[in-house]
């Protein structure tokens, strides 16, 4: 009686598409799924079945995108409304699918105050060979997306890429580079100063700097932090890092130790052979901080691209070479995600007694609403179809 009754089979479809939709929208790869019901010894739903299902979601899974992305666009215009901004600030940054050569490259557009994604491009192989050249082209579009929007655009911050420094002046926006990259390119060339063999002792470093890395870097950070916006004074904040560490400290502000304290004592070596203060002034003078300081007098920072790129991850494996559909579907899902977790709130607070961060917060358990938009979307169209609903109409 049970096997003649006409609901076991259509609960055996929906359980079955249940499992679909879950594995879709968990970020699990064919094989692991493959592997997990064969290890609880439970049906396995066919590739040709999970592909079918991966089409006739897609238009779904892209609603619930285009919705999150619709929403964070206004909350970011809030904000500039609020600052009294004339535009918003956005974050971009280029995530290849593989480590090498990819055939697939996310362009992500991330608004400065909301930190959610407002635009996410995909670029392939198809639309330019170069992979070195899908960063410009997905940021051209995204920038494109926007002016159809009527959104205005105050300043771009990326992590200078110079196609893209050229593209956002030639639009006649603020160009900003990361200040986070700029110092570490500029730390790999100050660390060759600071040590090596003692035959090339004040010839290529000297032992006067060999405290001086992490101290001068941070000057770095703190000169961008405090240069008000002029290129100018970010390049003399930055010059007079060498007199502070030969001790002479008519250029360093009042607000700073050294000024402040009538007894202050240097805490590092001071510089007083004329040749390591060439070399320090050198890699000073040489850095791309100090050439177009222009690019760095707002220390914007592109942590939370960083961030999303992690997020990226949990759909995207590197490791791994998908097909345009998947790869769509799953940026899709990872943009949704991100969205609707990213700023959520904290069940605590632990201090850290660090350089970098003096708290820890720990966040609120991740939610997944966007799952269920997109499982309410499906089911609305399998059981109120186009063909039914325009017949419907016509009989009305």
């Amino acid at each position: 009686k049970i096997s003649s009754s006409p609901i076991l089979p259509r609960a055996k479809y929906l359980v079955n598409e249940r499992v679909k939709h879950g594995f879709q929208c968990s970020g699990l790869f064919p094989a692991q799924y493959k592997r997990l019901t064969m290890g609880i010894g439970i049906g396995t739903i066919s590739d040709n079945n999970r592909a079918t299902f991966a089409k006739t979601t897609e238009p779904f899974v892209k609603e619930v995108y285009e919705e999150s992305t619709e929403e964070a666009i206004h909350e970011e215009i809030g904000w500039s409304v609020v600052e009294d901004q004339e535009g918003i600030n956005v974050l971009t940054d280029a995530r290849h699918g593989w480590r090498k050569n990819a055939k697939d490259s996310s362009i992500v557009v991330i608004g400065e105050k909301s930190h959610k994604v407002l635009r996410h491009e995909h670029v392939t192989k198809q639309d330019e060979l170069s992979t070195q050249k899908h960063e410009l082209l997905g940021t051209k579009r995204a920038l494109e997306y926007f002016d159809e929007k009527q959104v205005l655009i105050q300043g771009v911050a990326h992590d200078r890429n110079t196609s893209v420094n050229k593209l956002v002046k030639d639009r006649g926006e603020k160009n900003q580079n990361d200040r986070w990259h700029g110092v570490k390119s500029f730390k790999k060339k100050l660390k060759p100063v600071t040590e090596g063999a003692n035959y090339k002792h004040g010839q290529t470093w000297h032992r006067e700097l060999s405290d001086k890395l992490e101290p001068v870097c941070t000057h770095f950070h703190w000169a961008m932090q405090h240069c008000s916006g002029d290129a100018d004074i970010l390049r003399e904040r930055l010059l007079n890092t060498v007199n502070h560490y030969k001790n002479i400290h008519d250029g360093c502000p009042l607000s700073s130790r050294c000024m402040k304290d009538p007894n202050y004592e240097p805490s590092r070596i001071v510089i007083t052979d004329p040749k390591a203060e060439l070399l320090l002034r050198n890699v000073i003078t040489e850095s791309t901080i100090y050439k177009y300081a222009e690019d760095f007098t707002e220390a914007k920072e592109t942590y939370w691209v960083e961030s999303f790129n992690n997020t990226m991850n949990i759909f995207h494996d590197k490791r791994i070479s998908m097909k345009d559909l998947q790869y769509q579907i799953r940026s899709y899902l990872a943009v949704a995600h991100w969205n609707e977790n990213t700023n959520r709130e904290v069940t605590s607070i632990k201090d850290r007694s660090t350089r970098r961060k003096s708290v820890r917060k720990r966040l609120k358990a991740a939610t997944y609403s966007y799952r269920k938009s997109i499982w309410d979307k499906y089911m609305h169209s399998m059981f109120n179809p186009p063909h039914r609903a325009n017949r419907r109409n016509n009989t009305q």
